[in-house]
């Protein structure tokens, strides 16, 4: 995102991004065309510059799909792709975190983990949350499915590399 301080509060999270419709070259906000706005807060936000987003959203994207994969490869946990992408943008303000620090600072796709996804019970039909603790054998199942999370990294980290 290219939201900058106060706008860059975690509440916005829902609110800030870039249009990738308002990003392209010809005709946008930066050419002094109306229909695009330089507000990072706004629903037709084009973005620090043209075509500042493009290629990096669909290359994100398909990363995160590869590693959701990974993780529902291994026993069908479901977790959402739309949700993916740097911590500060999708989920909340959790400074510190390395994956932003990665994102941010050195150009590289990282991802934060967390314990506790929720379970689909097919006597009740629901899905249901485990929590941040879960007991040994959750846990441990857990830590399989990002265990395949990190060779698929990996192997993301090797299809990305160019040779000289």
């Amino acid at each position: 995102t290219f939201c900058t301080g106060a706008a860059r509060d975690s509440k916005n999270r829902n609110r800030f991004g870039v249009d990738v419709n308002r990003n392209y070259t010809v005709g946008s906000v930066f050419d002094g065309y109306v229909g695009g706005s330089l507000d990072c807060l706004s629903s037709g936000a084009a973005g620090p510059a043209e075509l500042s987003e493009a290629e990096q959203s669909a290359e994100f994207l398909s990363a995160a799909k590869r590693i959701v994969g990974a993780i529902s490869g291994y026993r069908g946990t479901v977790t959402w792709p739309s949700n993916t992408g740097p911590v500060a943008d999708v989920l909340f303000s959790a400074g510190g975190n390395s994956a932003d620090l990665l994102y941010y600072e050195f150009g590289s796709y990282a991802w934060d983990f967390e314990v506790g996804n929720d379970l689909w019970n097919p006597t009740t039909k629901q899905w249901e949350g485990v929590g941040f603790q879960p007991p040994y054998d959750e846990a441990h199942a857990e830590s399989q499915e990002y265990a395949a999370v990190l060779v698929e990294l990996l192997q993301l980290a090797k299809d990305s590399a160019t040779l000289p």
